[in-house]
């Protein structure tokens, strides 16, 4: 099957990857051995990332729901619906409560993990929102858009509360510095920039 998607738990131990075949394979990094497949919902799943703790991960699909799973034991917690097109990128807060998901619909939700239902929709990019990232004070999310743009956000009220907008191509990757002093974006066409 292909892959689409790999992550890994912050340990380094463990890594996930969600492949076209709906599988989540869960895998030893120090061995090569895979310790867990996951079966997921029939469909395509396009992203998966580990919690901070490591005991749960999330899942984007093609269908545009989101999944979180038990790691440990492969049980599917919540099936998460809100996003009317592919989910394309799922990412956790850093304390671990919540999980924002961004999708081709132009949308991001907030969901709050231990109820399953998404608690915030940030709205404001004009083509499909393809990565997200939170700040380490989990304070913001930073989004990078097809229409060329980052924006972030302040996750206490949903408010855009800044505009990037210097990448001549779709913004395919953003990551905070671990102080959160500097963002980084990546776009389609190459081009790195440190905000």
């Amino acid at each position: 099957s292909l892959l689409e998607e790999a992550a890994g738990e912050g340990s380094g131990v463990r890594l996930a990857s969600a492949s076209r075949d709906s599988t989540i394979s869960v895998w030893d990094t120090t061995t090569g051995q895979r310790l867990r497949v996951i079966k997921g919902p029939t469909g395509l799943l396009s992203s998966v990332a580990w919690s901070f703790d490591g005991a749960l991960l999330g899942v984007g699909s093609r269908d545009g729901t989101v999944l979180i799973w038990d790691a440990a034991t492969g049980e599917q917690r919540h099936r998460l619906a809100g996003h009317t097109n592919v989910a394309n990128d799922v990412e956790w807060s850093p304390d671990g409560l919540w999980l924002a998901s961004c999708a081709s619909d132009k949308t991001v939700l907030i969901w709050e993990v231990a109820v399953g239902e998404w608690r915030h929709v940030l709205e404001g990019h004009t083509q499909a929102v393809r990565c997200l990232a939170w700040s380490p004070d989990g304070q913001h999310l930073a989004t990078g858009s097809s229409d060329n743009t980052i924006m972030i956000w302040r996750v206490a009220t949903g408010k855009c509360v800044q505009k990037l907008d210097s990448h001549p191509s779709e913004v395919a990757d953003v990551a905070w510095s671990p102080h959160g002093d500097l963002l980084v974006s990546g776009s389609a066409d190459g081009n790195v920039v440190v905000w």
